[in-house]
């Protein structure tokens, strides 16, 4: 047992040291310095003043949406997965270019100051700065959340996935069950989208009290699903504009 404890723990690290492996040779790409594993294509760009601030180079991706790995989906702050959170938050269109939001907005739940694609509110001196960092955060819970999926014998196919993270994005302590609540509401619905509305909304109840808590959403839970829904809907704009997107079911192992 100690063998397997200690081989699972060198499997976690060593998919983890991929990841960051993987992020520093995008950037390395974006700088020119060495061929990337995706081709770059004209940075996006914002109307007005702002539109000279330094912008971010996109990428196009080769492979088809549904069979991109995790580390495609979140290499760096331009790829499909991060543009897809920052359409939910508001801070990027579905082709990727930023909106004013980007830029800094105050956050009308805590009130604090959201900065970059995913509304960074933990000390960045610019969006770009931000988008790294959050990048970083979020690395450790996908990992995580995969892990659990597969525990419970779940698939997570691209949607589940972005959904996901966008939820631990927005909130990480609702992200926490979202794997939890996936799996009972695959019982519940049968459409896909419908079954991962279904799971977001029951994430933000304490599973303490029983209780939605969910400030800056009212705590109600028809402001909850409404927000929940027009999150998802952000996403699938996003997968739907690469053509690359399609609804797979969740399977059970």
């Amino acid at each position: 047992m100690r063998r397997l404890s200690r081989l699972n723990v060198l499997k976690k690290y060593v998919k983890h040291q991929r990841l960051i492996i993987l992020c520093w040779l995008q950037i390395l790409a974006t700088l020119g310095l060495i061929g990337g594993l995706f081709s770059p294509t004209i940075a996006p760009t914002v109307e007005g003043d702002r539109a000279r601030k330094r912008q971010l180079p996109g990428f196009t991706v080769s492979a088809k949406l549904v069979n991109l790995s995790t580390e495609h989906l979140f290499a760096t702050p331009n790829s499909v997965g991060a543009i897809a959170i920052g359409v939910a938050e508001g801070t990027r269109t579905p082709s990727g270019e930023y909106t004013d939001l980007y830029f800094g907005h105050t956050d009308p739940g805590n009130f604090k100051h959201n900065l970059g694609t995913f509304a960074y509110q933990h000390g960045a001196d610019s969006p770009e700065e931000a988008d790294f960092k959050q990048l970083r955060r979020l690395k450790p819970s996908i990992i995580q959340l995969e892990e659990e999926a597969q525990t419970v014998g779940i698939h997570l196919g691209t949607f589940e996935l972005l959904a996901g993270v966008d939820l631990i994005n927005q909130s990480p302590l609702a992200g926490k069950d979202y794997i939890k609540h996936l799996k009972t509401c695959h019982q519940l619905e049968e459409d896909l989208k419908q079954v991962i509305l279904c799971a977001r909304v029951r994430s933000f109840v304490n599973p303490t009290t029983g209780v939605l808590e969910a400030d800056g959403l009212g705590s109600y839970r028809s402001t909850v699903r409404k927000d929940q829904k027009r999150r998802l809907d952000a996403i699938e704009r996003v997968l739907n504009s690469k053509n690359r997107f399609r609804h797979t079911s969740i399977t059970h192992q």
